[in-house]
């Protein structure tokens, strides 16, 4: 099934992305009950989970970084650099990452930065990975650099302040292999404490 996708709220520093994960999702909990208000993320409660995410421990560090789910979340992150650099609305970067039901979606998470420029990746950082949902969609929590990442331009190095929210990214596993299937802000959830480095390239 797809998702549903919407814009939610807006910031100073612009448009923030923001998906109801429906359809799919929607009756899907990832052990915290079901949320009354659903904003921005999976309508399962990330309340619990989300409230007290604590920076990880070095040895659960490498371990997040060697998982599958976190592998397939860093090669998207690189594709979605190439598709807010794109010069037209081209989104085949980040086809072999994504379910197609991701894919459609790319225009709306790429929304607020297209026409600047990405020096790099997104920046993500992965700090939990539950176990799999009824529907084997597993609601990976990480932090990203949503505001402030990119350029003016290519030759313009001027950004917006930097902003660093909490957000779940659904992953699933097709015919064995791992593909991204949607990002949504996890409403309650700090990155306090949490590294989230940006990797600039050439």
């Amino acid at each position: 099934m797809s998702l549903s996708s919407r814009l939610s709220r807006e910031t100073g520093a612009g448009v923030v992305l923001a998906v109801v994960l429906a359809g799919l999702l929607s009756a899907c909990s990832d052990g915290t009950g079901p949320t009354s208000t659903p904003v921005a993320g999976p309508t399962a409660d990330l309340t619990a989970a989300a409230a007290a995410d604590p920076p990880p421990r070095p040895s659960d560090e490498t371990e997040l970084l060697a998982r599958p789910e976190t592998r397939v979340i860093q090669r998207w992150a690189a594709a979605f650099a190439e598709v807010v650099n794109a010069e037209e609305d081209d989104f085949a970067a980040a086809a072999p990452t994504m379910t197609s039901a991701g894919l459609e979606r790319m225009a709306i998470y790429t929304r607020r930065d297209r026409g600047r420029y990405f020096p790099g990746p997104l920046p993500v950082t992965v700090v939990g990975i539950p176990e799999p949902n009824d529907e084997d969609v597993t609601m990976v929590r990480a932090c990203v650099w949503i505001g402030g990442w990119s350029q003016e331009s290519r030759t313009d190095p001027r950004r917006e302040p930097r902003e660093v929210i909490p957000v779940v990214i659904g992953v699933v596993e097709q015919d064995g292999t791992w593909l991204v299937d949607g990002m949504g802000n996890r409403k309650k959830g700090s990155c306090a404490g949490i590294d989230v480095p940006g990797r600039s390239e050439g």
